[in-house]
């Protein structure tokens, strides 16, 4: 699992160790240096060793009671969209968002759920893109706006698996679930008009 506050993600690994905090920037950059195609991490006496082919590496690890916990909010159900069929309507929206705006709203994307239609827009003020999904899920009419960046990883995780996403609200948040895989997003909405 990682977050910075706004952007929390989980992925289910086989683990089953004790919990522990790794630095983000470190683990990253090795995870993309390394060559094999499995990697194992052991912690001991605030250590992390990690292994992966052939090589060998030492983190400091953090009192995994640091870490922040979530807020549980009861969700709401928005939509349930096949994973490609998002990802290609956020694919083919992002680039219109402006995120150097001072416009806060506009560096998001807007989903806006509406007689079984999700509308997928971003707009920089000068160009819109939208892009339409059918869906067979009654539910109710809503309007959500998430940072680019949300929607940005939201389409790289539909490339990583074929199941279908439920997108549900929880308070200000939005929660992306991938089927039955344990794999989630949540994300803060952004406030303001769009």
């Amino acid at each position: 699992e990682a977050t910075d506050g706004e952007l929390r993600v989980s992925v289910p690994i086989p683990y089953d160790g004790e919990p522990i905090l790794l630095p983000y920037a470190r683990l990253e950059a090795l995870t993309r240096a390394c060559t094999g195609e499995q990697l194992e991490i052991d912690s001991e006496d605030g250590q992390a060793t990690i292994r992966a082919g052939g090589g060998r590496w030492r983190l400091p690890t953090v009192n995994h009671s640091e870490w922040p916990e979530a807020a549980e909010v009861q969700p709401v159900p928005v939509a349930r969209i096949p994973g490609d069929q998002l990802r290609r309507a956020l694919d083919a929206v992002l680039d219109a968002a402006d995120s150097e705006s001072s416009r806060y709203a506009l560096a998001g994307v807007r989903l806006e759920v509406e007689d079984g239609v999700v509308h997928v827009v971003a707009t920089d003020g000068r160009r819109l893109h939208l892009c339409e999904v059918e869906i067979d899920q009654a539910v109710d009419d809503c309007q959500l706006l998430i940072p680019v960046r949300a929607a940005g990883l939201i389409a790289t995780l539909c490339r990583q698996t074929d199941d279908e996403v439920q997108l549900e609200r929880s308070g200000d948040e939005l929660r992306a679930t991938w089927g039955e895989s344990g794999l989630w997003l949540r994300c803060r909405q952004l406030a303001g008009n769009y």
